[in-house]
């Protein structure tokens, strides 16, 4: 998978590693302003406006609440599509996977599949990306199709299956993460794909979109994770701290009960008592706390700045992520780590999504 996109200006045209074919998918994770008209995406043939469109994706406000989506050639337009719903809303983040195949475009939004659009202009031509309008993206990522793998600095996702970036991840080539014998990494925030989206209490054959993820979530949050984890396990926890915070964490749990074990207690500490910017690790048995660990390279949060977090399992410990680089480590201290079944969050932040894969 190409190195993610983060934060890029509106309007902006960037190139499609490898071009459109088959499997290729864009992922696509932003905010609609409070007060916004209208904004596009268009896969085209060149950076500039007037390039033509082989799919012109429009979502509409101005009182009508409409995904207008069509082609531009030689400078015409062609017959718009309108019919479908209209997943977008006001002052709301979101996000869109773009899936190319053989003879559509699908495309899902938050998670859900949304629409299709048949291909018009071969799809070879489409060697761009243009977003514009009453938008502000957060990241873009490729992925599938030609792509190269990603190069060092995450993990890789697993092969023949798409994975949400929104954090990017592919793993180093020394050291670091070994992709599991089941396919390996995936991006975080959200999407892994099996060959079919059959997100949780929904199934969906055929569609081609990963899992869906909870998005938003109220904090405290809590989780059943089945199965427990396991190696080769991973969780994509997307969000944003408060302004001003004081501390949140993230815990692998064994039950939902309180005073339960704890297998990973992950307490991102900004300002509380003598703490200021640690990253406290430890576990919880028999209701009491272990040996506390604190040692790590940076601290990479920040008030009110986005963060994508990614907690893999492996045999002998667990492996943590954050923005697309590995953090630390916090080797196992209950055994087997299957007992840990439950994800809990609470603190002083803001969840965008979760997704267990």
């Amino acid at each position: 998978m190409a190195s993610p996109i983060y934060d890029p200006p509106t309007p902006c045209s960037n190139p499609i590693p490898g071009g459109l074919t088959p499997g290729k998918m864009i992922f696509l994770k932003g905010h609609i302003p409070h007060r916004a008209n209208r904004w596009s995406f268009n896969l085209q043939s060149g950076p500039n406006p007037e390039s033509d469109v082989a799919f012109h994706f429009n979502p509409r406000f101005e009182g009508t609440n409409q995904v207008v989506r069509n082609h531009r050639q030689s400078g015409s337009w062609g017959q718009e599509e309108r019919q479908g719903g209209f997943p977008f809303v006001q002052n709301t983040d979101f996000e869109c996977i773009i899936l190319v195949q053989h003879d559509c475009y699908k495309v899902a939004v938050n998670g859900k599949h949304f629409i299709e659009f048949k291909h018009r202009m071969s799809k070879d031509r489409a060697t761009f990306l243009r977003i514009e309008g009453d938008v502000k993206i957060r990241n873009i990522a490729f992925q599938g199709g030609s792509v190269p793998s990603m190069p060092p600095g995450g993990y890789a996702p697993p092969t023949g299956a798409y994975a949400p970036p929104i954090g990017g991840y592919g793993p180093p080539p020394h050291g670091g993460w070994a992709p599991p014998p089941s396919g390996g990494y995936a991006p975080s925030c959200g999407f892994i794909p099996p060959p079919e989206f059959n997100p949780p209490g929904t199934s969906f054959p055929g569609s081609g979109y990963p899992p869906q993820p909870v998005y938003n979530p109220r904090v405290p949050y809590s989780q059943h994770i089945p199965g427990g984890m396991y190696p080769g396990r991973m969780i994509f926890i997307s969000g944003t701290p408060n302004m001003n915070p004081s501390r949140f964490h993230i815990n692998l749990q064994c039950g939902q009960h309180s005073g339960c074990d704890i297998a990973l207690h992950f307490d991102v500490r900004f300002s509380y008592g003598s703490n200021y910017n640690v990253v406290v690790r430890n576990s919880q048995q028999g209701g009491g706390w272990q040996n506390e660990e604190r040692s790590h390279p940076y601290f990479p949060f920040a008030a009110g700045a986005n963060f994508d977090v990614v907690i893999l399992c492996e045999q002998q410990c667990f492996k943590v992520a954050v923005n697309n680089q590995h953090f630390i480590e916090f080797a196992h201290r209950i055994q087997p780590p299957t007992l840990a079944d439950t994800l809990a969050i609470d603190g002083d932040v803001r969840i965008t999504s979760v997704r267990v894969q």
